[in-house]
């Protein structure tokens, strides 16, 4: 597309480039709202020189405020070209170098400036100052969300809306929470672009699921595209799986509507420049219909499948667990109809033979896209079945339906074992479950249980042996003890790994829970003990304010989170833990121990004698290998004594000048000194290993 002289004038003078290589000043690059306490800002410098970050303040304006309510007057030198990321404290999925600061403390409400002390003037501003709401635009948002200065950009905002952030959608590309692809770095490219996408259009503005629509667009010096569909609940947009890397020149393309696309009345899609997000262009708002109905995509078994293990139909574990139901699963949601379910034994050269039929109202339950039969009986080992699903017995969720042919499904069975252990699931793995998008048979000892919305489970004390069970119904029967049995989905929800969408499960007896807390320590990042119970000794309460009813401990080096989801304890200030027991849960992007009651928070008596013995001085403290010890007058004892009351060493210096205590054999916690002077003075003090 053609622009003229005068329109590129008059593009410059008003975001006021110096030139198409530098940037004007200092300017925001990206934000990122994450999780919890995962807060970052970061400036970049394209100004073609070095600046003292000593001329510059970042401002924070919390919740509408119109002076600011935190802020970091910066230090040092920004080169050219380079970022300077600002961190909450508390913020820990970035691991690049940072600068803390209070003014990484927004909720996608809070404004933020960046300030020119020697102008006394804003060179960028997020957000409008004295505004409090959730920023958004067409596909941008403040909340929850990461965004990123796009590469044109060559200078930030210099004066205050007057309401709103008139340049979040134009300036700015969006991505999902907790996303920090982008982070440490700037991609700087002031020159304007030529490239140009738009005029995207649908040969309908109602569609159905299976139809074959036409993409019409004009494209102006970009090569390849990707399609992306606006994705509702996540608030993003999201390539479409067969739609990208496509000939931007070819300016049509024909595509079939996927059988699982679902109902949207106002239906987004998008092109964008594959090497350049910034260029982009939208269609015309359309309807989405689905209408087929759902096919038979996998089965547990498979058809077809020999020597399924017939425990998969029936399972015995402690003695009076028995599951007996038979599943098929459809390739998306469905819901039960009118008709029989028939189960026949496969006769060689004969007539095959009606072993059961089940009435779909009345005796098979659906959840989600899954069929559970109660058999009512065993199957016979080495024997082949064949069952008959009806055509009308089943529905997806669509409002009109194409229909579908009766479904015959055949397996043969087997004598091998299909349990798995927890173990087998997870597989030792950092990123998903091995068993990822498995159905699968397994059964442990429930550990604990988040009211309302599931329960940890676990099957051994050895590493990768817990898993949680996510079922707001199913949590209701168990009980911490609980021998459970289950047949369920292997999923992760936020990197946590859990078994969800349970088909069917048995409740066994309650022995109580047989595993010993696996001892852990500060930081917790070892995934292997997710979900299964742990304790950590010897720690101490920060008293840093946390949110959500999550408090810090610390073991005198690194700390770590204790969390509320099972049971809330609120510590007193600098209280101090023998041991604190419960499961390794892992939310907002931590690991975090969740006691389960009072009796897994063992506290440290406070009452250590308040007599000091005169000019007492112990140093260093934490002290890793060797502390030392002086006083005015001649110690004749000095005890040192773990938290189980056991008396570690015993030295009788008899002199009051530095006395060396070697601990380098020690394990890191906090111990107890027993002092006692010359003249018989007794003081007890606290010593921390690191």
């Amino acid at each position: 597309m053609k622009r003229s002289l005068l329109f590129l004038f008059l593009f410059v003078a008003a975001f006021g480039f110096v030139s198409a290589q530098n940037a004007v000043d200092l300017f925001f690059s990206e934000y990122v709202e994450g999780s919890s306490n995962n807060k970052y800002l970061e400036i970049f410098n394209g100004t073609g020189a070095s600046v003292d970050l000593t001329d510059y303040q970042v401002l924070l304006f919390a919740n509408g405020a119109t002076t600011a309510t935190n802020t970091e007057t910066l230090s040092g030198n920004l080169a050219d070209g380079e970022v300077l990321v600002i961190a909450n404290s508390s913020a820990n999925i970035y691991s690049g170098t940072v600068l803390s600061s209070s003014t990484a403390n927004f909720n996608g409400n809070d404004a933020v400036a960046l300030k020119k002390i020697s102008t006394n003037s804003y060179v960028d501003i997020i957000g409008c100052i004295g505004e409090s709401v959730y920023w958004t635009s067409a596909s941008n948002s403040l909340q929850d969300r990461t965004i990123v200065r796009k590469a044109f950009v060559a200078g930030g905002v210099t004066t205050n809306p007057t309401s709103g952030f008139p340049t979040l959608e134009d300036e700015w590309v969006g991505y999902p929470k907790d996303n920090i692809d982008n982070l440490g770095t700037h991609n700087f490219s002031p020159t304007p672009s030529t490239a140009e996408l738009s005029n995207f259009q649908l040969s309908s503005s109602t569609v159905e699921t299976g139809q074959e629509v036409t993409f019409t667009w004009d494209a102006t010096d970009v090569e390849l595209i990707n399609f992306q569909s606006w994705e509702d609940e996540d608030q993003v947009w999201e390539d479409i799986e067969g739609l990208t890397g496509i000939d931007a020149t070819l300016e049509t393309v024909n595509f079939t509507i996927p059988l699982d696309a679902t109902d949207d009345a106002n239906a987004k899609l998008r092109i964008v420049d594959a090497s350049n997000p910034a260029v982009f262009a939208e269609s015309q708002v359309f309807e989405l219909k689905d209408v087929h109905f759902a096919g038979l995509g996998i089965t547990h078994p498979e058809n077809g499948a020999v020597n399924v293990p017939t425990d998969l139909f029936i399972v015995t574990e402690g003695g009076d667990v028995v599951m007996n139901h038979l599943l098929i699963v459809f390739n998306e949601d469905v819901q039960a109809n009118t008709g029989t379910i028939e189960l026949y034994e496969v006769v060689a050269g004969g007539s095959d033979v009606l072993v059961s039929s089940f009435d779909i109202a009345t005796e098979v339950d659906v959840y989600w896209e899954t069929v559970a039969i109660n058999l009512g009986g065993n199957l016979d080992p080495n024997t082949e079945y064949r069952v008959e699903v009806p055509a009308d017995g089943f529905y997806d969720t669509a409002a009109a339906q194409n229909g579908n042919s009766a479904i015959t499904w055949t397996f043969t069975t087997g004598d091998g074992d299909s349990h798995v252990t927890i173990y087998d699931i997870r597989g030792e793995s950092a990123g998903a479950p091995a068993m990822m998008g498995e159905t699968v048979l397994t059964s442990g000892i429930v550990t604990g249980i988040i009211s309302g919305q599931g329960f940890f489970l676990q099957d051994a004390n050895t590493a990768w042996s817990g898993i949680y069970v996510y079922d707001s119904d199913v949590v209701g029967n168990v009980t911490v003890g609980d021998f459970i049995s289950l047949v369920g989905t292997v999923g992760e929800f936020y990197n946590l790994a859990q078994i969800q969408n349970l088909l069917t499960y048995q409740i066994g007896p309650n022995n109580g829970v047989p595993f010993a807390p696996v001892v852990v320590t500060m930081p917790f990042a070892e995934e292997q003990w997710e979900s299964m119970l742990v304790t950590v000794e010897n720690v101490q309460y920060t008293d840093a304010s946390i949110n959500f009813g999550e408090f810090e401990i610390t073991d005198g080096t690194n700390t770590g989170l204790v969390d509320e989801a099972i049971y809330e304890h609120t510590p007193s200030t600098s209280e101090e833990f023998e041991s604190i027991t419960g499961i390794m849960n892992y939310t907002y992007s931590a690991f975090k121990i969740a006691p389960r009651s009072a009796a897994d928070i063992v506290s440290i008596p406070t009452a250590i004698a308040k007599v000091s013995i005169e000019g007492l001085d112990i140093w260093p403290n934490p002290a890793k290998d060797v502390f030392y010890i002086s006083s005015a007058e001649d110690l004749s004892s000095i005890e040192l004594v773990n938290m189980a009351g056991q008396t570690l060493k015993i030295i009788n210096p008899h002199t009051s000048n530095s006395v060396p205590v070697e601990v380098s054999d020690l394990p890191r916690g906090i111990y107890l000194l027993r002092l006692v002077s010359h003249s018989g003075v007794e003081s007890i003090n606290k010593i921390i290993l690191k």
